[in-house]
């Protein structure tokens, strides 16, 4: 057995505020108490089932043949709470999975959620970091709009949908196939690719084929990227322009894919198969707790690339050739480069002294420091001496 689970048929403490009475359930009656509910979940699909269980019904681990069935995979807390009130409400999901002995390791995982009670939307919206990025966070992706204030100014905003899947994605691997998009995180290098059936046909038409392959590459969002905004911290607010930069593109797609026939083959020339997203970020703030800022992102298309029809005989005409297929593969990246300079000492600027000494400072040791004082006096008693003389 890799977790036991039992321990979750506990009851929780509705209110732990000081009292006289020791905090054990011996002590303690129904009221001050709060069963905590659980769900087994199940995900197929890409679906997620979640069914109210008792604890007692849960499949407990089994080995069989060098296979753990009904490994504990993830368990995840909910408290819904009212602040010094107490707990209101509290359940746990339960994920459970399969474990051969030919597997190097498992990762599990545990986590709880505390939400208010006056909150009536339960979907928390979580940012990537306080203030810097975390790795493994999505990147908050938000579009620029103008927004129009009570006075009847017009101000540029950010809008920012609190649903990630709108946000920076990627290709989705699996399976192979372009129909679903895949996160982009913080800090975490990333290629995926799929593969697409064209017809010999399709080649007839390259532009609407080059159209259709940056749709897949780029997906929803960034097919408009001069309005689109990334958050430079992973908490930016949509009130501070400052904290967003622009997606940078250096060099557009060229006029457009064409098509040429020669020697009875169809070929599209200069079809962006690719796209690379480059995120440049560096490290601010103290030295014992740094904070990651992305500074800039560049999106970058590949080189064009042709694509030649599979048959070119005379044979392949009519319905055979509308049917001839080949898979063309897409390939989208993401890489995160770190331009954080090095620290360099830093001292404060030595005070400025202005320091100011009588003329007659150093008399006698210098005689030219009371010359002007003393000078024309002495002139005259000498003047005197020769004339009574």
């Amino acid at each position: 057995k890799l977790i036991e689970i039992s321990y979750i048929n506990k009851k929780l403490v509705i209110n732990a505020a000081p009292s006289n009475v020791a905090l054990d359930s011996k002590y303690l009656s129904d009221g001050q108490l709060l069963p905590v509910k659980v769900f087994l979940c199940l995900v197929d699909d890409n679906e997620e089932r979640c069914t109210e269980t008792d604890v007692n019904n849960i499949p407990q681990p089994v080995y069989k043949s060098g296979v753990c069935e009904n490994v504990a995979l993830s368990i995840n807390y909910v408290f819904i709470h009212n602040g010094t009130e107490g707990i209101y409400h509290a359940h746990a999901r339960i994920y459970l999975t399969t474990v051969a002995n030919t597997m190097t390791y498992l990762k599990q995982d545990f986590d709880t959620r505390f939400i208010w009670a006056s909150v009536k939307n339960n979907t928390v919206f979580e940012r990537s970091g306080h203030p810097g990025y975390i790795i493994g966070r999505p990147i908050l992706l938000g579009k620029l709009i103008d927004n129009v204030t009570d006075e009847g100014e017009v101000k540029e905003a950010i809008y920012l949908d609190t649903d990630p899947a709108q946000w920076l994605t990627l290709l989705n691997p699996g399976e192979g196939k372009c129909g679903s998009r895949s996160q982009v995180t913080f800090g975490v290098d990333m290629r995926t690719g799929c593969r697409v059936l064209v017809k010999d046909d399709d080649l007839r038409h390259c532009e609407v084929l080059q159209n259709y392959f940056l749709e897949l590459l780029l997906g929803p969002v960034l097919r408009e990227a001069s309005k689109l905004r990334i958050g430079t911290y992973g908490d930016s607010s949509v009130n501070n322009g400052a904290d967003w930069i622009p997606i940078l593109i250096p060099e557009e797609p060229r006029s457009g894919a064409f098509s040429s026939n020669i020697h009875g083959k169809r070929k599209c020339s200069d079809l962006i198969l690719s796209v690379h997203l480059e995120i440049a970020y560096s490290r601010q703030g103290s030295l014992a707790n740094p904070q990651a800022k992305i500074v800039g992102i560049v999106l970058r298309y590949g080189e064009p690339q042709s694509i030649t029809s599979a048959c070119g005989s005379q044979h392949c005409l009519g319905t055979h050739l509308r049917q001839q297929t080949q898979a063309v593969e897409l390939s989208s990246s993401v890489s995160f480069v770190e331009v954080t300079r090095p620290p360099e000492p830093a001292y404060s600027r030595p005070p400025t002294l202005d320091v100011k000494l009588p003329h007659n400072f150093f008399y006698p040791f210098l005689p030219s420091s009371a010359l002007a004082v003393y000078g024309e006096p002495l002139l005259v008693w000498i003047l005197l001496q020769f004339v009574l003389l």
